[in-house]
């Protein structure tokens, strides 16, 4: 795809997400495009909206399908204590449980061939990673839920 057609679908993606925004009544989420095209926001850190419906971090990875940005991202937080323990290889339609210990788990879950949910069972809350791959690219939700 033309680099010109993915900055337009990452321009529709932020007003898509200020939009949202704004309809709740809160205020546009922290915005950061990295060198590489990537764009990613993070949504209000506020107590009250983290115990209801978590941290989320939505990034947008243009022209990358599901298995690219997987791979991407697992590289891009090898230093995380959780998520650097994501699984190296993953195949498409193939659900898989590793258990690290009795109550650290995470869980790979293909909705399709371009929906993947991992959710990350650990002492202290629950992550999920929502990839979800379109036509111009991956989106990345990471969403941090407390207990």
């Amino acid at each position: 795809m033309k680099r010109g057609y993915s900055l337009s679908v990452a321009l529709l993606f932020l007003l898509f997400v200020n939009r949202a925004w704004a309809e709740e009544g809160g205020t546009a989420p922290n915005i950061i495009e990295q060198s590489d095209g990537i764009i990613c926001h993070a949504g209000s850190n506020e107590a009250e909206v983290v115990f209801d419906i978590g941290f989320i971090v939505t990034c947008f990875y243009p022209d990358s399908d599901l298995l690219t940005t997987y791979k991407k991202y697992r590289e891009e937080y090898k230093e995380d204590r959780i998520l650097k323990l994501l699984k190296e290889e993953i195949s498409p339609g193939k659900n898989a449980r590793v258990e690290i210990a009795a109550d650290f788990v995470y869980t790979y879950t293909w909705a399709s061939e371009h929906e993947l949910e991992v959710e990350i069972f650990q002492p202290g809350g629950i992550t999920t990673l929502e990839f979800q791959q379109k036509m111009s690219g991956t989106t990345v939700k990471n969403i941090s839920s407390p207990d």
